[in-house]
């Protein structure tokens, strides 16, 4: 149990954010004592709800490949989503034929928060103007994070032509950089922003 009120007031944070911060905490502190993996239960409408809610938001390409199958955190951690590609009515419905209870966070009934409204509102619309629309969103994302990859890969060769120096003083080549395609073009520049 954490008080998540109180640190969110602490630190200037929504009541969802620091909610989601101190949970991987815990989950990063739990996995560190036994084997550094953890195995979340993120499913097909997570990720739909993820994909719209930073689609509203204004989110980078990055940000639009949704939730991913795998990562590591900066302590090596790593967490893993096998149930991405599963709709929750499947997962419950085993669930209930196997007689395995589960629990629902009653938070995630609230609408005012605003993936909640997405979980709640949006998407059951949304699936009444196309049935496949969650496992179309997911779709998406899909070819989108392959997108994504190609395109960080292609900037980190680009990176090696045109910039010089390191993280504290880096030089960028502009002129050599606009021999290449905008949407590398701005990947470049990103990446070189970030590393400084």
């Amino acid at each position: 149990h954490i008080d998540v009120p109180a640190y969110a007031k602490d630190m200037g944070l929504g009541t969802e954010e620091a909610a989601r911060i101190l949970r991987y905490q815990v989950f990063a502190d739990y996995a560190k004592q036994r084997g550094g993996k953890v195995l979340l239960a993120h499913h097909m409408e997570d990720n739909a709800e993820t994909i719209l809610f930073q689609m509203l938001r204004g989110s980078s390409l990055n940000g639009m490949c949704g939730i991913r199958a795998s990562r590591q955190d900066e302590n090596g951690v790593i967490y893993l989503r096998p149930l991405l590609d599963i709709r929750r009515s499947e997962i419950e419905a085993y669930l209930q034929l196997i007689g395995q209870d589960y629990c629902t966070d009653s938070t995630n009934l609230e609408t005012e928060y605003r993936r909640n409204y997405l979980r709640k509102e949006i998407l059951p619309r949304l699936s009444e103007i196309n049935s496949k629309a969650v496992p179309h969103i997911n779709k998406t994302a899909g070819q989108l994070d392959e997108v994504f990859d190609f395109l960080q890969s292609e900037a980190k060769k680009a990176m090696e032509t045109l910039c010089r120096g390191e993280a504290e003083r880096l030089v960028l080549d502009c002129q050599g950089l606009q021999q290449y395609h905008p949407a590398l073009q701005k990947e470049v520049i990103y990446e070189a922003v970030a590393k400084v």
